[in-house]
């Protein structure tokens, strides 16, 4: 699996990190995303090619993108996949005006009204950090992945020194939002502060306590060489679990 996420990051070169992200939309769904969403494409285009490309390596035909906002990355993804989005009900609703099956809940407390055994691949793309109760949404994903099925982490690394500033900012009183505002056209709401950003250790012990075992992992970019971490879990019978049916 190590290979795998390596040739996952190179393949990304295939597709071109200097094309433009939209060239991969087309021009039906570009038009359906709002001036905020093609904004946010844009700045994390290179991640999300790199993204992109490790997603598609995956032997596959069913993702579920938990945190998925209202369904960006989603479309950028085989169509013959079954492709379903967990967000807010907000984002959901979003996504399902797009034509992506969706769920809207409430990550930190609510259960994913989904079967256990479900999904091939689950991604967490920037998501974990926004999250205070994290192992309940690790619990949850590994109910719902296939034996065997695999997660990918994605997150900023909380020891890179412009996250680190990034948050202290945006948790000062007044100047926090302004500053955000002025990157963003808007004022953040309680969906863009970091809750509980980690460092790759912390991550990885952390995706191993709720039953999987690390086989990946990775660093991508966001503004900065290196400065967003990926990891790559595989599920794994946890001891006295008995096989499922489903």
């Amino acid at each position: 699996m190590e290979s795998l996420i390596r040739l996952g990051a190179q393949a990304c070169c295939g597709i071109r990190l200097s094309t433009d992200l939209m060239d991969l939309l087309p021009l039906h769904v570009r038009m359906l995303l709002k001036k905020e969403e093609l904004n946010y494409l844009r700045r994390h285009s290179s991640r999300l090619l790199s993204t992109l490309s490790l997603v598609k390596s995956f032997p596959i035909t069913s993702i579920l993108d938990v945190g998925s906002g209202s369904g960006g990355f989603l479309l950028l993804l085989p169509p013959a996949w079954r492709k379903v989005a967990v967000d807010s009900p907000l984002n959901a609703e979003l996504a399902e005006k797009r034509g992506i099956e969706s769920v809207g809940l409430d990550l930190e407390k609510e259960d994913l009204p989904l079967e256990d055994n479900m999904f091939d691949l689950v991604t967490l793309l920037e998501v974990i950090e926004h999250i205070r109760n994290k192992k309940h949404v690790l619990f949850e994903v590994y109910r719902v992945l296939k034996e065997k099925g695999h997660l990918i982490v994605t997150t900023p690394d909380a020891r890179n020194p412009f996250w680190w500033l990034r948050d202290r900012i945006l948790d000062a009183p007044g100047i926090g939002k302004l500053v955000f505002r002025l990157r963003t056209g808007r004022f953040p709401d309680r969906l863009d502060t970091h809750k509980g950003s980690v460092h790759e250790n912390e991550l990885t012990d952390l995706i191993s306590s709720e039953g999987f075992v690390i086989v990946g992992r990775e660093r991508f970019r966001i503004f900065q060489p290196n400065d967003d971490m990926v990891v790559i879990g595989r599920k794994v019978r946890k001891s006295g679990q008995s096989i499922s049916s489903n």
